[in-house]
């Protein structure tokens, strides 16, 4: 059977909070603060159930496709106390990146317990390979402080994203 998949991914960049102390300008506190990546999905390939028993089905795919990037960014986050007590929050950008679209493939295995003739209990484990090109742009505030004006530092960088999902889910027959 050929079949396809179109799921959403989203992967979230963890920072720490970082507290500065200095006795000419007190302390503050600091973080980086990042959007996570994201992709949307679609492959499409053939799909392979088995059934062991009734009540038994096993499943294994393989797909390939596009992987399409959102945009995000990475930002500075200063938080810090005015002479009148006021919280004054500042943040800004350091850079933006954006995956281009991407050659993806995937492949997968489930096991269902079918739970009547129509609806069963699925858990699965799917492999996801894909390898987009990345285009990074450091924010001009960041660049080389020259009266002259200049281009906008870019570059690109190719970066795996290979990621592994699995868990539980209801599977629908028609």
């Amino acid at each position: 059977v050929l079949g396809r998949d179109f799921p959403f991914v989203s992967f979230p960049i963890s920072t720490d909070e970082t507290t500065i102390s200095d006795p000419d300008i007190g302390s503050s506190t600091s973080s980086i603060v990042t959007q996570s990546i994201g992709a949307l999905n679609l492959t499409i390939g053939p799909h392979y159930t088995y059934e062991i028993t009734p009540d038994w089905l096993i499943q294994a795919k393989f797909g390939a496709g596009v992987a399409l990037g959102a945009t995000g960014k990475i930002s500075f986050k200063y938080e810090d106390i005015d002479n009148d007590d006021n919280i004054l929050n500042d943040e800004f950008d350091l850079l933006t990146y954006k995956p281009a679209r991407t050659f993806k493939m995937n492949g997968g295995l489930a096991l269902t317990r079918m739970l009547n003739t129509e609806l069963g209990l699925t858990a699965y484990a799917d492999y996801h390979h894909l390898k987009p090109v990345f285009t990074y742009t450091i924010a001009e505030d960041l660049e080389d402080p020259d009266p002259e004006p200049s281009a906008v530092q870019i570059f690109k960088e190719k970066n795996n994203m290979n990621y592994i999902t699995a868990g539980l889910k209801l599977t629908a027959f028609f």
